[in-house]
């Protein structure tokens, strides 16, 4: 199975339809033609909401994110999967007021668990699935439980990135022999923290809508602006979908502030 990804957060949460349809290239970019499932998860009022959609999948999931209010949103587009996709292995991934997706290669890990993942049981329980992605995004929250970040108003993201950096430590269990070609998002609705493995990932500041393509014109016919709106969009997809995107190279780890500054370091 392989996947693809993007994630959107901006300042103004009435303005993600409009946010969606500026965005709406990068979207269809998304869409494989033979798509097993699209998921998006978004957060509306601080609470994560999770869907999955059916073709035709690029419109659907630009209809949904049009009626989307909220600062975030993160959409995931699995394909490949050789018989019909379990529910519980679509993405994104929720736990409480987090979401995760990751790109490129879908491995399945068996069960029980590797003896070496230390999970606590009421997070474990929430694993419902067999992808190495959800087994993953457990362990950074395990890693975040031992910190005693796993909940809360949180200024600084060292201890994200220190959680993911370790969770990212056992590579050899996520991504066996063939190595990591995949990279991820992660959300609490506030932020965004990501890796970029072996994998180039696309980032975009949106600095203003000259011309609005949800709004339609104004009274007088004329085209809606929003000069104040804000914000960053990640995609991971085979490859970048214009000059207004740039590369994060791989063996990087990510993250976008509440201020919605985009900054890098190394994985």
């Amino acid at each position: 199975m392989q996947a693809q990804t993007l994630a959107l957060i901006v300042n103004d949460p009435l303005l993600m339809p409009c946010v969606a349809a500026h965005m709406a290239p990068a979207i269809e970019l998304l869409d494989p033609g033979e798509a097993a499932a699209v998921g998006i998860g978004r957060f509306e009022r601080g609470d994560p909401l999770v869907a999955k959609v059916r073709p035709p999948m690029s419109a659907e999931t630009l209809s949904v994110l049009q009626r989307t209010q909220g600062h975030l949103a993160i959409v995931s587009a699995i394909s490949g999967a050789n018989a019909a996709l379990h529910p519980y292995d679509s993405q994104p991934f929720r736990y409480r007021n987090w979401l995760f997706a990751m790109a490129g290669r879908i491995r399945t890990l068996d069960r029980p668990l590797d003896n070496r993942l230390a999970i606590p049981s009421y997070i474990e329980s929430n694993i419902h699935g067999a992808t190495a992605g959800e087994v993953l995004f457990h362990q950074f929250l395990a890693y975040l439980h031992r910190q005693g970040q796993l909940a809360g108003e949180r200024l600084d993201m060292s201890p994200l990135r220190k959680a993911l950096s370790s969770a990212l430590s056992h590579g050899n269990i996520w991504f066996g022999q063939e190595g990591a070609n995949n990279s991820m998002i992660l959300s609490d609705g506030r932020v965004l923290l990501g890796a970029a493995l072996e994998r180039p990932v696309y980032v975009a500041n949106i600095e203003g809508i000259d011309q609005c393509l949800s709004c339609g014109g104004d009274v007088d016919g004329n085209p809606v602006a929003h000069p104040h709106v804000r914000g960053v969009a990640v995609l991971d997809t085979d490859g970048m979908p214009s000059a207004q995107w740039q590369t994060v190279a791989p063996g990087r780890i990510f993250q976008v502030d509440r201020d919605l500054q985009f900054e890098s370091f190394p994985a």
